[in-house]
């Protein structure tokens, strides 16, 4: 097996890490997104719970 070869192996195989490694991040971000849109949304439903002077608060809030 000739330096080429072997020089061609080892670039492919950084090539499959640097692809790996991108979707995986890729992937954690897409995950980051969801969580803050769910929190977002949590948020947003607190709010709505606590407007004061809404009628029904009691009823909804489950006291």
């Amino acid at each position: 097996m000739g330096i080429w070869e072997f020089l061609m192996i080892i670039i492919l195989l950084l090539i499959h890490v640097a692809i790996i490694w991108g979707v995986t991040a890729i992937l954690r971000g897409a995950t980051r997104m969801s969580q803050n849109e769910k929190q977002k949304l949590k948020d947003e439903i607190i709010e709505e719970l606590q407007r004061p002077g809404d009628e029904g608060f009691e009823e909804r809030a489950g006291r």
